[in-house]
């Protein structure tokens, strides 16, 4: 809405290469994203400033702490964080004023909410002193190349959305975006999950970020300040390209979300669900209620290598394949677009997943123009304007160290954008957006008097179904742990190597305890990957009201010695 566009504005490369500071909220990425902590590293070598913001103590606040600022925030409090930055930025006129006179908009309405959110005020909700406040604004604003990468901590909110708003309000406010070195970096939480995006696993979109829904492509006009009936214009000539290449009729309506479609599902206005590579059983926010929802569904289908939990509930498993067993491609966190080629041929009777839809399709009477990786590409690129100069020749003679090929790429261009947003946006002018601060959606109390926060781990990936099936991985880190800071180990009477009873709203759990000194009293850690645990049966569901994502990085629980 901001800015026309939800990925990655610059590469990993600038990192290591360019970014003369580096601000990072919401993300470790040295266990989270391993390979861009190696680029960090890489970064600080080369004299790169850091500016690092989380609930606790990480790896990369050891570097902000040697060469610029640590700040460790109260669990939700981001936004008045960001906001105090930018107060301080514009109190003091430490901004890009041409880069917000010829690119930017409604900075006005923006000042009006940010002006009470002085760093003395943003340090009482935050907990974060007001001078480290004013010193991370300094860093950030003085650059000159200043990026901003974030993770799960800010995208797994229900104000997600708003966060990223802030933190755009401040790239704008120092003409941080649009150059090299600089940018709004969204670290994906899986491996593809930015290409399944870009290729419309998401309600209100067709293939490329391209408008479905003539009514939303307006009210995100409007809210980005662009012309509302253009809009509508766009989406309704998009939908008919697709109409007319796949010979069907599309319901311009969009449809829902995968939590409100497990939602639906259990009230029976959904009478069947489809899961491809996902757990939602596992890993979607209150657990116990997906696994009730699913099991009043009428139809279960999953389609994945493993048995998972949701698997255990569905009526027809369909077996997919490894990366191992199939050609396809990956596009990473970067929009890079990468070659994999099969090395084994697929096991048993599995398949790889385009195969099986292909002959699903097909089983429903629709025609295909496609029946290999290669083909399916070309679609792509023949209907995907980011995606026109994609195709698996290029891609292949790039791939000789994983290079691959970035979107967006035309026809004639090697390797695509490398920066984006260097000339102008999407939307033409970038709109400032007022945020004001809200508490987590279940702020701890008197039954409930900690706080929650889910996390991931170095040695285990996602529901644990394939790291787990490591010797190596599960003697590293055979369970899992829950997190606890001193004080509160002596206040419930716990040691290390205890197990740990977990007390949410919604269900309870256990996991062992582990002493910490890198977080603040009353809030707890755990990772989300061990089956023992099962840490989101105690995740609330709240959503974000624009991204629908709920608040799975903060609850209210109890603890006890089990």
């Amino acid at each position: 809405m901001q800015l026309g566009s939800g990925a990655m504005s610059n590469s990993i490369d600038d990192l290591t290469q360019q970014s003369d500071v580096i601000f990072t909220i919401g993300g470790n990425a040295h266990e989270a994203h391993p390979v861009i902590g190696t680029y960090y590293t890489g970064a600080k070598k080369r004299g790169a400033k850091f500016i690092s913001a989380d609930p606790r103590r990480i790896e990369i606040s050891n570097l902000a702490d040697e060469t610029g600022v640590f700040l460790q925030q109260k669990a939700g409090t981001d936004i008045a964080l960001i906001n105090g930055m930018c107060n301080h930025i514009i109190t003091n006129k430490l901004y890009n004023k041409q880069f917000m006179d010829e690119r930017t908009q409604d900075f006005d309405a923006m000042w009006a909410v940010v002006e009470k959110y002085t760093p003395e005020y943003a340090a009482e909700i935050t907990g974060v002193p007001a001078d480290k406040i004013k010193k991370a604004a300094e860093i950030y604003a003085a650059g000159p190349n200043s990026a901003i990468n974030w993770g799960m901590g800010i995208a797994q909110r229900h104000n997600a959305v708003e966060t990223v708003w802030c933190l755009a309000n401040l790239a704008m406010l120092c003409g941080m975006i649009g150059r090299p070195g600089t940018g709004l970096n969204p670290l994906r939480g899986q491996n593809n999950v930015q290409g399944a995006c870009d290729m419309a696993c998401l309600p209100h979109f067709l293939p490329g970020y391209q408008v479905l829904d003539p009514d939303f492509a307006s009210f995100v006009a409007g809210v980005a300040g662009t012309d509302p009936e253009a809009a509508a214009n766009n989406a309704n000539a998009a939908r008919k390209k697709f109409e007319d290449y796949w010979g069907v009729t599309l319901n311009p309506a969009h449809g829902k979300t995968s939590h409100e479609m497990v939602d639906a599902s259990g009230t029976g206005e959904i009478k069947a669900m489809y899961f491809m590579g996902a757990d939602p059983a596992t890993m979607n926010a209150n657990s116990n209620h997906v696994i009730e929802s699913l099991s009043k569904c009428e139809f279960v289908v999953v389609q994945d290598m493993w048995v998972t939990e949701t698997a255990k509930l569905a009526d027809v498993v369909l077996p997919g394949t490894s990366m191992a067993e199939k050609s396809n491609t990956y596009v990473n966190t970067e929009r890079r677009i990468q070659l994999t080629t099969a090395a084994v041929t697929p096991v048993g009777n599995s398949k790889p997943d385009y195969q099986i839809l292909i002959d699903l399709m097909e089983e429903f009477g629709v025609a295909n123009k496609c029946r290999t990786p290669g083909e399916i590409m070309q679609e792509i690129a023949t209907l995907v304007p980011s995606w026109a100069g994609v195709d698996y020749d290029k891609i292949n003679r790039r791939n000789t160290r994983f290079e691959g090929v970035r979107w967006p790429i035309a026809k004639g261009s090697d390797e695509g954008m490398r920066w984006l947003h260097s000339a102008s946006f999407p939307v033409g002018k970038a709109k400032f957006f007022p945020v004001e601060w809200k508490t987590i959606a279940e702020p701890p109390c008197d039954e409930y008097p900690m706080v929650l926060v889910t996390i991931r781990s170095l040695w285990h990936y996602d529901n644990i179904e394939q790291s787990g099936k490591s010797k190596v991985l599960m003697e590293l880190e055979p369970t899992g742990y829950l997190d606890i800071h001193p004080a509160d180990m002596a206040k419930y009477g716990l040691k290390d190597g205890d197990k740990v009873k977990m007390t949410s709203r919604r269900g309870e759990t256990y996991a062992t305890a582990r002493t910490c000194n890198n977080i603040q009293e009353g809030d707890v850690f755990s990772d989300f990957h061990h089956k023992g645990t099962h840490i989101n049966k105690l995740t609330i569901d709240a959503l974000d009201p624009v991204a629908k994502e709920p608040e799975l990085k903060a609850c209210a629980i109890k603890i006890a010695k089990a």
